[in-house]
């Protein structure tokens, strides 16, 4: 991609948006962010004003998306859901969890309707800097705003129960996606049966887990490791024991698998 921009100038045809915004999103893509923010930092001097698509592009490599999003307005350029997505996306991935969830307020204030994408980062920025709470509020808020959750939704939403220890929330959750329009996954239900797991509840990780095989799907290792340790939390040997076995037949148990079955015996 390079090689043709240096034979675009030298035919004498010089690089306009367009052609800066891909080498940008090239950039992206392969995680080059330093590249990104030079060539976006090259433009003005070019004579070419970035806009939207050469700033949200840089963005999404997810390095300095705030100061990024920040200077926008500032270039003339109005951020907008891409924009949002990406920064709320990057830092999210980036640990600054409190940062992802006041960009989405933000981005409220600012009258941009979030999307799908945007709702779940946020929802699992929540589940990560455990604040359950305001998980389970943003997923209630999304079908008043016009977005349908979907099963990242979900599923970030049931993890943020689950690592609070709201067990009965979490399940709660799990058995209502149906009726949303929404097919829980291996993830889902992997988190509801962690969450009945901390919480003792042997009898729900063993219904869950039951129901996930009803539904065609097949438990991952996550999904009897939790199971198999709230069988070992209520001293249910056989019970454990059995799992165990049926794990052996279906995935490739870890080290956490085989102590929690040495625990449950």
């Amino acid at each position: 991609a390079f090689g043709i921009l240096d034979e675009m100038r030298q035919a004498g045809c010089e690089p306009d948006v367009f052609s800066y915004s891909i080498l940008i999103n090239l950039c992206a893509r392969s995680k080059d962010w330093k590249t990104a923010v030079s060539l976006l930092r090259e433009m003005p001097g070019a004579g070419v004003p970035p806009n939207e698509v050469s700033y949200n592009a840089t963005i999404s490599a997810r390095v300095k998306a705030l100061s990024l999003l920040r200077e926008m307005p500032d270039a003339g350029v109005s951020p907008n859901v891409v924009s949002y997505s990406a920064a709320i996306s990057a830092c999210e991935k980036g640990g600054q969890w409190e940062e992802a969830l006041s960009l989405f307020d933000e981005m409220l204030a600012a009258g941009v309707q979030p999307d799908v994408i945007i709702y779940s980062a946020a929802i699992s920025a929540c589940e990560k800097a455990g604040r359950w709470e305001k998980a389970v509020s943003l997923l209630r808020e999304m079908p008043g705003a016009g977005v349908q959750p979907n099963v990242v939704s979900y599923s970030a939403a049931i993890s943020a129960c689950e690592k609070a220890g709201r067990w009965e929330e979490a399940v709660s959750l799990l058995r209502e996606m149906p009726a949303a329009g929404v097919r829980p996954n291996v993830v889902s239900f992997s988190a509801a049966i962690s969450a009945c797991e901390k919480a003792g509840r042997c009898d729900e990780a063993l219904s869950l887990l039951q129901k996930m095989r009803e539904d065609g799907l097949q438990p991952d290792v996550y999904s009897f490791n939790a199971t198999i340790q709230a069988c070992a939390a209520a001293q249910w040997p056989d019970e454990a024991l059995r799992l165990f076995k049926e794990a052996l037949r279906s995935v490739e148990p870890d080290c956490i698998t085989f102590n929690a079955v040495l625990d449950a015996v």
